[in-house]
Formats: structure tokens, C-alpha cells, sequence
């Protein structure tokens, strides 16, 4: 019947709730280890993305000596050119994602005269 099963859990959650008690643990303690899980795994795949654009790049530049090398420099001129603009927006898709402030030189020269 549901008041069996009412009484169940309640007695089951009592005897889990002093077994955890004894650990030195508390509800608290788990939901931090829990959202601390979450977010190391999530901070791990947001790295894997970030380097994905890397990658882009990397494999453009690579392709792009591999064409000019074998008589065909504008394909990998072209070729470069698309794996720039891509890693381009790679790069300000992730910066915007993660909050960073996407700066120009002018906000790193912060008032200095330009000679």
C-alpha cells in the first residue's frame, strides 16, 4: 500500500542519513562535490573546444606549405584564407561564451602617444 511505502523510505532515508552522518557528511557536502563534478567536466570540454579552433588552425597552416610546395599556391592561399576566417570566428565565439573582453590595440596602448 502507499503508507508501506511511505514508511519505507522514510526509515531507509533515516538509516542513510545516520550512515552519512557518521562519514561526516552532510546534504551540503554532496550537492558541492556534485556541482563541482559538473563543473570540472564541463570546464574539460570547453578546453577541448578551445583547441579545436587551434587545431584550424594549425592544419591551415600546414596545408597551406603543402600546396605551395607542389605548384598550387593559390588553393592554398584560398584554403588558408577560409581556415583564417573560421578560426577568426572561433576565436570571438569563444571569447564572447566564456565573457571574455575582446580588446583592440588601442585599448592597450591606454593613452600612450603614438610616435
Amino acid at each position: 500500500s502507499l503508507w508501506r511505502v511511505i514508511l519505507k523510505l522514510l526509515v531507509a532515508s533515516l538509516l542513510l542519513g545516520i550512515v552519512l552522518a557518521t562519514l561526516g557528511l552532510s546534504p551540503r557536502d554532496i550537492y558541492q562535490r556534485a556541482f563541482d563534478l559538473v563543473q570540472s567536466i564541463w570546464n574539460m570540454g570547453f578546453d577541448a573546444i578551445i583547441r579545436f579552433g587551434d587545431y584550424i588552425m594549425l592544419g591551415a597552416a600546414i596545408t597551406f606549405g603543402w600546396f605551395a610546395t607542389h605548384d598550387e599556391f593559390m588553393k592554398g592561399v584560398a584554403l588558408f584564407v577560409l581556415a583564417a576566417f573560421v578560426g577568426v570566428i572561433w576565436f570571438l565565439s569563444v571569447a564572447r561564451m566564456r565573457g571574455d573582453r575582446i580588446r583592440s590595440i588601442r585599448d592597450y596602448q591606454g593613452g600612450k602617444p603614438i610616435v
